[in-house]
């Protein structure tokens, strides 16, 4: 007796497909209304929009063309028009984007945090603490954050104090010693110029 296998294919809901066939008409449409002579006045309202709003008509033109790219991207991978408007609608989900974005935003906070760190490592000479009972207290504070920062992934405040400038900064604590502490993302902060830790 021969078994039958069942492949799931990615199909297309009934409102994926009444989307992209409402935009499919609009952008017709849209060109017809452009290119025909007798709609002048809808053409010159459409002259009009975009010459007094450069920064929408650009955003949504690039929009567009980002789409078009995207979408012969996955055409020529996949050698499918359902296939690509799949992948190109999972790429764009809002979800996806949420992610995409935080992802970028994180790495761009830690390449900053690190050049800030880094300068700072430059200029710190002397602990900003004097009182030997506050520097106790202060690695005693580092080393609870690593704890929770290796632990439980926990950030914690650190204030910093360089050219007597008071810096805030929330991050997780990977590593401390009675040097240097080294947050997540490899940035390396001297214990010296830190004021205190908050949990």
């Amino acid at each position: 007796m021969k078994t039958q296998i069942k492949t799931q294919e990615s199909v297309l809901s009934k409102m994926h497909k009444l989307v992209l066939a409402v935009l499919f008409v609009s952008s017709v449409v849209s060109l017809a209304v452009i290119i025909q002579p007798r709609y002048e006045h809808i053409r010159e309202f459409l002259t009009n929009f975009s010459s007094q709003h450069y920064f929408i008509t650009v955003f949504v033109l690039a929009s567009l063309l980002t789409l078009f790219i995207k979408y012969i991207h996955e055409f020529l991978k996949t050698n499918s028009l359902t296939s690509a408007c799949l992948n190109t609608y999972d790429y764009y989900k809002l979800p996806m984007l949420r992610g995409r974005w935080k992802r970028r935003f994180s790495t761009m906070r830690k390449g900053l945090l690190k050049k800030i760190v880094t300068q700072e490592n430059n200029t710190v000479t002397e602990d900003v603490l004097t009182n030997p009972d506050e520097i106790q207290k202060r690695y005693r504070d580092l080393l609870n954050a690593m704890t929770l920062g290796n632990n439980f992934k926990h950030k914690v405040k650190i204030y910093t104090k360089i050219k007597d400038k008071i810096n805030v900064m929330e991050a997780s604590v990977w590593y401390a010693n009675s040097q240097h502490v080294t947050l997540k993302g490899g940035a390396v902060l001297p214990v010296k110029s830190i004021l205190k830790v908050e949990y």
